[in-house]
């Protein structure tokens, strides 16, 4: 009996896509929120696993806080990168669990790894977690496709969002990027504005918030103008405030994709003046022009720079 053409080449979809199914349901990277205020993060392989090289360099905090809780493994360093190796004596295991605190250190890449809220909300970097698998026996290791799919899954009654999804479970990222990208995981929900969306700390000071609101969306119609080019999406503002003890004032920010975040830290921020709002606004403009760098980048003719103009209320707005 003949088997027509179309049959086989069904079945050989069918096969493929439920291929595609079952390691969308098993992702390679998890990581769940404890109720201690540690963070469980998990690799799963279908092979045993030799070692793992995580894609940021210069990341050796991890090996100062994070506790392999997988028997036989052990942090090492390959040359700037951070690796997790099994040691010569254990049996490789097909998955490695390390137990990862909340720590709002900057020593990772340059960016946090969390970015904790005054509601204890946090917003995680997912690159921070991205490997490659590692052999420290191989000489091509890094050639390996870096492993950037993972599950984020929060703590009970609170929800996932990346990007502007929303999740109130378990929240599956696939990045094929690998660049990575802020996850907030709370119970706080999206603001949508007329052409940006934000997640901003409850906690924060009011004339920080009045900043945020003004000038973000404000900005974003003045680059649009000038450029003569519009954002091709919404973007995603995460703003958190963490007040401390340090009596002076300190802000920073980063710019992935059409993410936007933004941190003030120190005790200084609780008393408005003229000085602060004009500083931490000129920041934020700075920050908003980096939003566009993706797409001028590739594109043929780069535009003029634009001369950057309060309007009258948003000048009044900053004395």
């Amino acid at each position: 009996m003949r088997i027509p053409r179309l049959v086989v080449l069904a079945v050989l979809f069918m096969s493929a896509l439920a291929m595609a199914t079952e390691s969308i349901a098993d992702p390679n990277i998890s990581l769940r929120a404890g109720q201690d205020g540690r963070w469980e993060l998990e690799y799963r392989f279908q092979e045993p696993i030799k070692g793992l090289r995580f894609a940021d360099p210069a990341g050796f905090m991890r090996e100062e806080s994070w506790a392999i809780e997988t028997p036989g493994y052990y942090f090492g360093r390959d040359g700037d990168y951070q690796v997790v190796v099994a040691s010569a004596k254990a049996s490789p295991a097909h998955s490695l669990r390390v137990s990862v605190p909340v720590d709002t250190r900057s020593d990772i890449g340059n960016r946090e790894l969390f970015n904790v809220f005054t509601d204890t909300s946090i917003a995680l970097f997912t690159r921070h977690f991205y490997v490659s698998p590692f052999d420290p026996e191989a000489i091509d290791y890094e050639r390996e496709t870096v492993v950037s799919h993972l599950e984020i899954i929060p703590k009970d009654n609170q929800h996932v969002i990346i990007r502007g999804r929303k999740s109130n479970g378990p929240m599956r990222w696939q990045d094929p990027s690998t660049q990575g990208t802020y996850a907030y995981t709370g119970t706080l929900e999206v603001e949508r504005l007329h052409n940006v969306a934000m997640i901003m700390d409850p906690g924060m000071p009011a004339w920080l918030k009045s900043i945020a609101r003004l000038s973000i969306p404000a900005l974003i119609d003045i680059y649009s103008e000038r450029l003569g080019r519009p954002l091709q999406t919404t973007p995603m503002v995460l703003f958190s405030y963490e007040p401390g003890s340090d009596i002076g004032y300190h802000y920073n920010g980063t710019v992935v994709g059409e993410l936007l975040q933004l941190r003030v830290k120190g005790a200084a921020w609780e008393q408005e003046s003229a000085h602060m709002r004009i500083e931490l606004t000129q920041f934020i403009a700075n920050e908003v022009m980096k939003l566009w760098s993706g797409q001028l980048a590739g594109a043929d003719e780069e535009p003029p720079a634009p001369t950057v103009e309060f309007s009258a209320s948003l000048r009044d707005e900053m004395r």
